[in-house]
């Protein structure tokens, strides 16, 4: 009589907690038969390790979490197999789960729904023949190897959660440093900010739903698919890279002082810095479609850090090609200023700039539009991240006037090249 729980596969990469050699405990008050079916394992290569009653059985389990297999004869004397089996999902939990197969002399159907009710995995009837027996005990090793590597990758979902957790709290620490050294423009931004807080709670909560959301369908659904479970992971991470992303812009950030010194600083020519910044724009971005009408000579230099302006030029190109209409172009002009440096402009045909963006160009965290329902997203450290980079190599960022009137033309300027 076979009866076996079902066993989910996850359909993940392989995490290795089976035990070698396979280990098992027997547990039966007959030494002959004791010693029969630990010989019948140990020839088929397990390590047996044996007791006579239930409390050498605890403490044999205790001292062993290699052993991933009971066979224990459900008649002991004044003690019942079933005990052991009540015992069992108490002293080991799924990280060292452990199937418990049942023999007897007496395989009634009573028998046989009171071993299942026990969680039993298997249940074999005596006279035991080798092959059988070795087969079963076999089957039941697969089972808690399944069972605690599911349960490894349970708890590496966990993980990942509680460190995205972690992630939140450390961006919400560095916001609120931020909102400290900007307190004095509280008046001028009046009800931008209150809008930020919002923008910034939906952006970090929106990846927080997959991560939350499907590792608790993973830790309380017994019935999900492989191709589900792997579905549901892949969303995680996404959600925590779209999480890892919202940090790392601001933290980078917030260590644009440091970079600055430690980077390179030289000559360079300003086509070459358009070249790098389009090279950098994210992959989501290009394929808006929108196309670049570039007016640089090819003669025209700057100096500074390059790789850095380049990343600051990007930012600006970023925010053009993603408040243009699917199809338009962003136009980038470069031309020397009457003082000697060096000038690049992007201009896209958006809705252009609000007017708490013009008079406080580059506040961190302040955006245009700061409604949940706005057409991209972000935590407005474009800009900020571009003025920051300009200043700390000689330049700055400005909104020229006039505008045109439509969308929003940017200048960014940069020192002239050294003699």
């Amino acid at each position: 009589m076979n009866m076996r729980r079902a066993d989910i596969s996850s359909g993940l990469p392989a995490v290795d907690v089976t035990p070698a050699p396979r280990a098992a405990l027997v547990v039966d008050d007959d030494d002959m038969v004791r010693d029969t079916v630990a010989m019948q394992l140990e020839g088929d290569g397990w390590r047996v390790a044996s007791a006579s009653n239930i409390a050498e059985a605890r403490a044999v389990l205790h001292a062993d979490p290699a052993i991933a297999v009971v066979v224990c004869d459900i008649h002991l004397t004044s003690e019942s197999g079933f005990e052991l089996a009540e015992m069992l999902a108490d002293l080991r939990s799924e990280q060292l789960a452990t199937e418990i197969v049942f023999i007897t002399g007496n395989a009634s159907s009573d028998t046989a729904i009171e071993a299942l009710r026990h969680r039993a995995f298997d249940l074999v009837r005596k006279p035991l023949r080798r092959a059988d027996l070795v087969k079963r005990v076999a089957a039941a090793e697969m089972s808690a190897a399944r069972r605690r590597q599911q349960q490894a990758m349970l708890d590496q979902l966990e993980h990942r959660v509680a460190e995205g957790e972690a992630m939140k709290r450390r961006l919400a620490m560095a916001m609120r440093e931020a909102e400290g050294q900007n307190r004095e423009l509280a008046e001028s931004v009046g009800d931008a900010r209150h809008d930020l807080l919002a923008v910034i709670a939906h952006e970090l909560r929106t990846p927080l739903i997959p991560i939350v959301g499907l590792a608790d369908i993973l830790l309380n659904s017994d019935e999900l698919s492989p191709n589900e479970v792997r579905e549901f992971a892949e969303m995680i991470r996404d959600g925590g890279e779209r999480l890892g992303a919202i940090i790392d812009r601001t933290l980078t950030y917030l260590d644009a002082e440091r970079q600055q010194t430690v980077a390179e600083m030289h000559e360079f020519p300003i086509a070459a810095l358009i070249d790098t910044a389009l090279a950098k724009l994210p992959k989501a971005t290009v394929e808006n479609g929108c196309g670049f009408d570039i007016d640089c000579s090819t003669d025209l230099h700057a100096w500074g850090a390059a790789d850095l302006l380049a990343e600051a030029l990007a930012e600006l190109l970023d925010n053009a090609i993603k408040a243009s209409p699917k199809g338009a172009s962003v136009r980038i002009t470069a031309c020397p200023e009457d003082d000697g440096r060096v000038a690049i402009e992007v201009t896209d045909i958006g809705p252009g700039l609000p007017e708490v963006v013009r008079r406080n160009i580059g506040t961190p965290f302040l955006q245009g539009d700061a409604s949940t329902t706005r057409r991209w997203s972000g935590v407005g450290l474009g800009l900020a991240r571009a003025r920051k980079s300009a200043q700390l190599n000689g330049g700055t960022l400005m909104i020229p006037d006039p505008q045109p009137d439509t969308g929003a033309r940017l200048r960014m300027i940069l020192r002239s090249a050294e003699p």
